[in-house]
């Protein structure tokens, strides 16, 4: 009897120090998540896309103060041809506005850089351990304002850019010409007093107005010629149905994560457009559900992007992935390296390394 006593006392000691040590090493092994959990891929259906009018049937020639007019070539009401002479500029004028020109496309190239050059020191600065949650939700939110910042910087560039061509196509022999068919609608004399941004020659055109528009690879993918687009100017009291005519095969720009490309789009009633004016719109895609993820599980390694991924093993393993689109949001699209039946831990926080041992979780134990 005595016997038997202290073999079940022996037997509830070791089922203690079996649980004791259960639940120590549940205690300290790393809590993961199932992606598709987290997967926040479902809301994102559309882009905003924005691009400039280079091609426009509505011609409108604006006074510059930089810039001296010494004939005018045309009249009210008559009818011109696109590449009819409108107007000619005193050469040395039109040099000065280049140089002017290309000192500001200098420093938006400035400004770009800088922004670029913020962001790379708040993606350092997210690296660090100790990072809260609400210290990453704050980077992550200044990095997405810097790139909303860039984003207008190289529209601007842009808009130089136009300008500039226009400008030395101007200096060959000082020479503006007309850019497409149409009615002179509007001349004003020169001999009176004009200011900047007087209307000097206004031309109603007849064959409607093209857009450059930048899209991303995955976007240009799920783009087919012919289709429709709705645009808006920039004061958003005029909206413009676009159609897609072509697709250009070269890339615009290439950034760490993703390529772009341009599409042209035509305006077929595009009256008040005129070279230069900004269009925005919204470009909705039937995409493929991917996985998207908070910047928060996303690290970075020598320029490349990581999660924190369960084994075979159970153990936490460096996963390197490919990113596509971003958001205002703070999320980031995975475009290889990720499933959504594996299991990720959130990479901040005491004992969270590669190597790790997991604690699997789902949504339903949290």
């Amino acid at each position: 009897m005595r016997k038997k006593k202290l073999i079940g006392s022996l037997i509830l000691l070791l089922l203690i120090i079996f649980i004791g040590i259960y639940y120590f090493l549940s205690a300290n092994k790393i809590e993961v998540t199932l992606v598709s959990d987290i997967n926040q891929g479902s809301v994102f259906l559309d882009a905003n896309v924005s691009g400039l009018v280079f091609d426009a049937c509505h011609q409108t020639v604006f006074f510059e103060k930089d810039k001296r007019i010494s004939e005018i070539y045309v009249q009210a009401g008559q009818k011109v041809h696109k590449g009819d002479p409108l107007l000619k500029y005193d050469k040395t004028t039109v040099e000065l506005t280049l140089k002017k020109i290309a000192l500001k496309k200098e420093q938006l190239d400035g400004r770009i850089f800088d922004a670029e050059h913020q962001i790379s020191a708040l993606q350092n600065q997210a690296q660090r351990e100790n990072m809260s949650k609400d210290d990453l939700d704050e980077i992550n939110k200044q990095i997405q304002e810097l790139n909303t910042k860039i984003e207008s910087l190289r529209l601007e560039k842009k808009r130089e850019d136009l300008n500039y061509a226009q400008n030395q196509t101007e200096l060959e022999n000082g020479i503006l010409w007309a850019n497409n068919d149409g009615i002179v609608k509007k001349v004003q004399n020169i001999d009176e007093n004009l200011v900047a941004e007087d209307p000097v020659i206004e031309i109603v055109g007849e064959n409607g107005a093209s857009v450059k528009i930048e899209v991303s690879e995955f976007q240009m993918e799920k783009i087919d010629l012919g289709d429709k687009i709705y645009l808006n100017s920039e004061d958003m009291e005029n909206s413009y149905e676009a159609a897609i005519v072509s697709k250009e095969g070269s890339p615009s720009r290439i950034t760490s994560n993703i390529t772009y490309y341009n599409v042209i789009a035509l305006i077929s009633d595009a009256n008040e457009l005129s070279a230069g004016m900004e269009l925005t719109g919204n470009l909705e895609t039937s995409e493929k559900f991917h996985i998207w993820l908070d910047d928060a599980y996303i690290r970075e390694e020598n320029g490349k992007q990581y999660v924190l991924k369960v084994d075979k093993n159970n153990k936490l393993k460096k996963a390197f992935v490919s990113l596509g689109r971003f958001n205002s949001s703070g999320s980031s699209e995975i475009v290889k390296g990720l499933k959504e039946t594996d299991y990720i831990a959130f990479p901040y926080g005491k004992g969270v390394k590669e190597g790790a041992s997991v604690l699997m979780k789902t949504e339903e134990q949290k």
